[in-house]
């Protein structure tokens, strides 16, 4: 049997504290832009309840369905995949840290509808020339580009 000097004891809300304090703030600084991002498409869908947190899967699958392929950047553009893959995971964070019981990127669970959106819009984007990675160009022998 262990010793007790081998545990400590500590309340959920230290643990809570100290797991806050370990999580990389550029990591939150994405899951809070894409949680606003959502709120302000809610927003232009005129949605009354802005507290999606909240909602019942299959209304957050609705209207995840219809976010895929109207998201855009500030400017008016469409995002490049890897952003828009990026955005999905952050919200999907999010909504984990917040409590939710469900994983929207699970093809496994309530999600079906939005799931199949993403892969259609990721699929416009790629025929949009929007699924390329710009690579720096490599440095040659001569140290000449």
């Amino acid at each position: 049997m262990a010793s007790k000097r081998h545990f400590a004891e500590q309340t959920d809300t230290e643990i809570q504290e100290k797991r806050a304090k370990l999580q990389n703030k550029r990591t939150k600084s994405k899951e809070r832009s894409a949680m606003d991002q959502f709120t302000a498409y809610l927003k232009w869908a005129n949605e009354e309840d802005l507290d999606f947190f909240e909602y019942d899967p299959e209304k957050l699958d609705q209207y995840l369905t219809t976010f895929w392929f109207n998201i855009r950047t500030s400017s008016g553009e469409f995002y490049k995949i890897k952003s828009l893959e990026a955005i999905r995971y952050s919200l999907n964070r999010a909504l984990k840290d917040s409590g939710c019981k469900f994983d929207i990127t699970s093809k496994s669970g309530p999600f079906q509808n939005s799931i199949k959106a993403f892969e259609d819009a990721k699929r416009e984007l790629k025929k949009k020339g929007k699924g390329n990675i710009d690579h720096i160009p490599d440095i040659n022998p001569t140290g000449q580009f």
